[in-house]
């Protein structure tokens, strides 16, 4: 438990020095609880969810870090990866995939890429996973449609997110390596838009 509580505070403290690209923090006063961590999400410049802000809710177990923290989207997203009536994600980094070397960061930076990248063989969403299969352009309407309505960029919040968006364009969006210790980048200024239309192509990996 002692360790536990030492790694979480390392990884609080990691966020508030620096939050990965599009993160900023709740205007509100944070919790001092460190087995929580709620954030909110500008999404990716080039995406569907470009003009859309999310809450997303983090909560770690008692043996973090060596089993994953279930993360959950706060405010309702159309994604092929989130369970659309509980805003619970499914990726395999918080699964399978797990490493306790992995880090909350690291966490949020997978999320993040998860908006430019869904995994339709993943879908809790069937009817976004399908359509992205299917159609694109019709799953990107119904995505920027769903983020019109519930996730609109609150006015008095839109400088921060040009703010967060803008550490995306500096520096790519980081998202961690399955295999060595090492961090790979998620090139979020450089993607091709039609390479969005191919669900199953792996993202352009920068190192």
């Amino acid at each position: 438990m002692r360790s536990s509580f030492r790694r979480l505070a390392a990884d609080h403290a990691a966020l508030h020095e620096e939050l990965p690209p599009n993160y900023l923090f709740p205007t509100e006063e944070s919790s001092d609880d460190l087995t929580q961590l709620t954030t909110l999400l500008a999404g990716p410049q080039g995406t569907p969810y470009s003009q859309g802000l999310w809450r997303l809710h983090l909560k770690m177990p008692e043996d973090y870090p060596k089993s994953p923290p279930k993360a959950t989207f706060k405010t309702r997203i159309w994604h092929p990866n989130v369970e659309e009536s509980t805003g619970a994600v499914c990726v395999d980094t918080l699964k399978r995939d797990w490493k306790s070397t992995l880090t909350l960061k690291d966490v949020l930076v997978t999320i993040s890429c998860l908006l430019i990248y869904p995994n339709p063989d993943s879908a809790l969403n069937s009817t976004a996973g399908a359509l992205l299969q299917e159609d694109y352009d019709a799953f990107a309407r119904q995505a920027k449609l769903m983020t019109s309505i519930h996730a609109p960029v609150p006015p008095d919040l839109k400088t921060a997110v040009v703010e967060a968006k803008s550490r995306g364009e500096e520096a790519g969006t980081l998202i961690p390596e399955h295999e060595g210790t090492g961090e790979a980048q998620c090139d979020t200024a450089t993607i091709d838009p039609n390479q969005r239309r191919h669900p199953r192509q792996q993202p352009r990996i920068r190192r």
